[in-house]
Order: structure tokens, then sequence, then C-alpha cells
């Protein structure tokens, strides 16, 4: 089940010195999201299992890829797209190779890069539209719900609210954009579990691989019991 609603507020960020909302902490971050504790302990176990799991089935790899380097964005403006990743979402700014013959600039932050480069022709570049969930974005893990949404009110940025429910779990979703329309997302969605399909597992786990994952089971369960 998927809810929205929205805040409707002037989308243009006042530039300046911010604090980056996924820089807020909160002493208790599931005190807004009615998540029990033991149970995402529960979850970040099983997902750091899965991903064991999935690396020794030998799940189809054929680029063999590692992991996401950076995400490009044509910008209208470094300087202001610079201030809203830097200010707004924390990033930091990091050297840029020297013999790019055109404007940009690069930023660093939880574990991938943003590359920004100015528009040749900004007047060209789409407007800004209505905000929309299922548009495409990319999206942040946060620690406190309460805290981003106090921190987007304060910095007079529209969003839009909505919220994900499965199996007794709620993630709770904002959504905003960057200063030229590319739609970020926070969340709390770590709380989710990340389970693979049967059919998916089934075809790339052999006999000695299911095995292996019978034992990481009573190892997940040993763990529980620990809890």
């Amino acid at each position: 089940m998927v809810k929205f609603s929205s805040k409707t507020k002037d989308m243009d960020l006042p530039l300046g010195e911010k604090k980056g909302i996924l820089d807020s902490h909160c002493t208790d971050r599931n005190q807004t999201t009615g998540v029990n504790t033991d149970m995402i302990k529960v979850i970040r176990i099983e997902q750091k299992i899965f991903c064991l799991t999935m690396k020794d089935t030998s799940v189809e790899n054929p680029l063999r890829l590692q992991s996401v380097n950076h995400i490009s964005l044509i910008c209208r403006s470094v300087e202001e797209s610079m201030d809203f990743y830097q200010n707004v979402l924390g990033f930091f700014p990091i050297r840029r190779p020297g013999s790019f013959d055109f404007d940009g600039a690069w930023l660093f932050g939880y574990g991938i890069g943003i590359h920004l480069l100015e528009a040749e022709n900004p007047e060209k570049l789409p407007k800004k539209k209505e905000i929309n969930p299922k548009d495409n974005h990319i999206s942040f893990q946060c620690e406190s719900m309460g805290a981003v949404e106090k921190k987007l009110k304060e910095m007079d940025i529209a969003y839009v609210r909505a919220t994900v429910e499965e199996g007794g779990i709620q993630v709770d979703q904002l959504f905003f954009h960057d200063p030229d329309g590319f739609m970020i997302e926070i969340c709390n969605c770590d709380s989710l579990p990340v389970i693979p399909l049967v059919g998916e597992v089934a075809r790339t786990c052999s006999l000695v691989n299911l095995e292996k994952m019978q034992n990481q089971q009573q190892q997940i369960q040993n763990m529980l019991q620990q809890l």
C-alpha cells in the first residue's frame, strides 16, 4: 500500500550555509517510525547474511561489477547545485581532473559521487515538473524522518510524503527536487528487508550452495538468540 500527500511550498532553495538534512542526528531514530529496535537488528543481520549468500551462490554478473561509483547530472548552475548537494544533502567537494575543458564539479558522500556538468544551453533544459514519487530519483537512508521533514520545512523546500506498508512494516518516504528538478528521496527504507525472488534463488543455487545457505540460516538463528 502506497499513500501520497504533499506540502505546497516554494521550490526555490535559498543559498547560504545550511546543515545537511542527512547529517541531522536523533538519539532515538525509531521513535517516529514505530519500528521495533530488535526487528531492525534482525533485518540488518538477515541483509548481511543475504549479501554474503548471494555472493557465494554466483549470481550472474557478466560485467563483474563491484559497486556504484557516481551519478552524473547536467545542471543550469554548478554553483547553485553545489550549494544544494553540500548544504542540504551533506556531500563534500572533491578534486576534479584538471584536463577537463568544460565546467563542472565533483562531490562525494555516502559511498557515491555526484558529478555536476554545467549545461551548454541551460535554457533548453526541461523545466521543473510537479513532484512525482514515480519519477526517476535517487534515494537516501536517514536516521530520523521527523528531523528531515523539520529541516525541509525550515529550508522552505517543497516535498511530497509517501508511505509503504508491507507485512506490518511501515516505510516513510519524502520526495523533493534539486535546483534543476532532479528528484531526491529520503526514507527509512532499511526497515524493509531485502528478500530475493524464490525463482531467482532456485536458478542460481547449486546443492552445495543450498547447503551453505542452510548453514547461514542456522547462524542467523544463533545470532537472534543472542539479541
